[in-house]
């Protein structure tokens, strides 16, 4: 389990991933100050939470990410596109899986440092 907040935001995250005996679970919940998401990729739900209604999300078929990402950035390459994911998104992916898992072995928070040109206007380009 991880527990984030956003730096610039009153956003909090708890991401769930976990393979159990006989099945996997892949809860996210998003907290912010006027209500909250919250579904499980691996179950296919999300929904939308206002005080104490909560709507159910329309979710598009899964489909396999990994492949599905991959199909993405080979396309982008050979029509010389913008890949669906940049390689900012990635490394800021791979930071965050890099903190869970220097914050499990620790058993203590890690804080991820911010580069010096990562500011609120700078998000739609990351």
């Amino acid at each position: 389990m991880a527990t984030m907040r956003l730096r610039h935001s009153k956003i909090h995250c708890v991401l769930d991933v976990a393979r159990y005996t006989g099945g996997r679970s892949g809860r996210i919940e998003l907290v912010g100050e006027t209500g909250q998401l919250m579904g499980d990729f691996d179950h296919g739900y999300a929904m939308i939470i206002r005080g104490r209604r909560a709507t159910p999300l329309d979710l598009a078929p899964p489909v396999q990410t990994v492949v599905s990402a991959l199909k993405a950035f080979v396309q982008a390459l050979q029509h010389d596109e913008e890949p669906p994911i940049s390689a900012v998104d990635g490394y800021h992916a791979v930071e965050i899986a890099e903190a869970c898992y220097e914050s499990a072995s620790a058993k203590e928070p890690v804080e991820i440092e911010a580069d010096d040109d990562d500011t609120p206007e700078d998000w739609d380009e990351c």
